[in-house]
């Protein structure tokens, strides 16, 4: 995985939005595929999914036992019989914010943050995009701001700004 910082998510079902910064020496460009990758054949990996796409490696999840547990969870409640669960695949669109120049790539939507009062608009609009979709209220029990899958629940994944 390339490295960056990760100050803010938001992961939707269609969508993903994410506020990073790259700490290494890659561009934006390669750390979205990395980050793709990566978390595509985990992912499939988990569900049970073995024939997938663009597999160039052998699961190298840390935490392998979580996994496992994720893993049996998941085939004890939909089986090994995949037909019913789609393939893993990253949504079309990924809109990322950065506070470093970024490369354009068709697969996302970059911005490159200005300023406090820039950052301060994409932090917010990035953890609280889900309120946006009404699909969600359905999901979530009614209530859109019980969403879990974003940066707000995971304060141990994210990195302080500077």
């Amino acid at each position: 995985m390339k490295q960056f910082e990760l100050y803010a998510f938001n992961v939707l079902y269609e969508h993903v939005h994410l506020i990073l910064q790259p700490t290494g020496k890659h561009n934006i460009s390669k750390i979205i595929k990395s980050l793709k990758e990566n978390t595509s054949r985990d992912l499939n990996y988990i569900i049970a999914n073995r024939h997938h796409e663009g597999d160039t490696s052998t699961c190298r999840l840390r935490l392998r036992e979580e996994i496992k547990k994720y893993r049996k969870t998941f085939i004890d409640k939909y089986g090994i019989n995949q037909c019913i669960v789609p393939q893993f695949k990253w949504p079309a669109r990924l809109r990322l914010a950065t506070k470093s120049l970024a490369g354009g790539q068709k697969s996302f939507y970059d911005h490159v943050i200005r300023n406090e009062n820039d950052l301060r608009k994409h932090y917010n609009y990035t953890v609280y995009n889900h309120l946006k979709h009404a699909c969600f209220a359905k999901l979530c029990g009614g209530l859109p701001e019980n969403w879990k899958y974003n940066s707000l629940n995971f304060k141990n994944m994210i990195d302080e700004m500077d």
